[in-house]
């Protein structure tokens, strides 16, 4: 039995992310199978590229991206391929990242790849960000954009993001957790209950 605490963070991140009925279902279904014991997939990140148009300091995928032996992208019909697997084996959620996945020409094409009953999120610095490319992954059926936040994001949007919302896709600033950040943090802590964003803490 879900205890309200429990009960209330399922409901949020519900609302978070789902944007379609089929969503609720596999969720549902995701949910009674975790709770009998049952072995199911949830949720996957990918990293669709190891390329990045920046260099921050707290990347969590420095080490990936600047390898000297690191691969070039996973074709489409691979990405396509792996999808299936995943969706196979119970996928519910995959979250899309880089590098800057938004360097990707094939980008919607991959986002469009993902069954339309699992829930999509993208990671992105915000650089490459515009109205267009916004309608363009939520035509594609994202979900959820994850824009990092802070000193090294300069080209950080408020607008942009408030055009997600109100385009339907769900916003979460990613923070990282150091004190040389504090200010851009509380920004973005204040910007979130304003404009209706998440936050996503990330430790260096």
């Amino acid at each position: 039995m879900l205890s309200p605490k429990h009960l209330h963070k399922m409901l949020v991140q519900l609302g978070m992310a789902v944007k379609r009925p089929a969503q609720v279902t596999r969720i549902a279904a995701s949910e009674v199978r975790m709770r009998l014991g049952l072995p199911t997939l949830r949720s996957v990140e990918f990293q669709v590229t190891h390329g990045c148009n920046l260099d921050c300091p707290f990347c969590y995928a420095a080490d990936i991206m600047k390898a000297p032996n690191r691969k070039g992208n996973m074709s489409l019909e691979k990405v396509r391929s792996v999808f299936r697997e995943c969706y196979d084996l119970g996928m519910i959620h995959v979250n899309i990242t880089g590098g800057e996945p938004l360097l990707r020409k094939d980008i919607y094409d991959v986002v469009d790849s993902v069954p339309k009953s699992v829930v999509v999120s993208l990671v992105t610095n915000s650089s490459l960000l515009s109205k267009q490319v916004i309608d363009d992954l939520k035509a594609a059926g994202l979900s959820t954009l994850q824009m990092s936040y802070g000193s090294n994001y300069t080209d950080f949007d408020r607008e942009l993001a408030r055009y997600c919302v109100q385009s339907g896709i769900s916003v979460t600033l990613s923070i990282v957790n150091v004190i040389e950040e504090r200010e851009f943090n509380q920004k973005a802590m204040d910007m979130a209950i304003e404009d209706g964003f998440n936050v996503l803490y990330n430790y260096p």
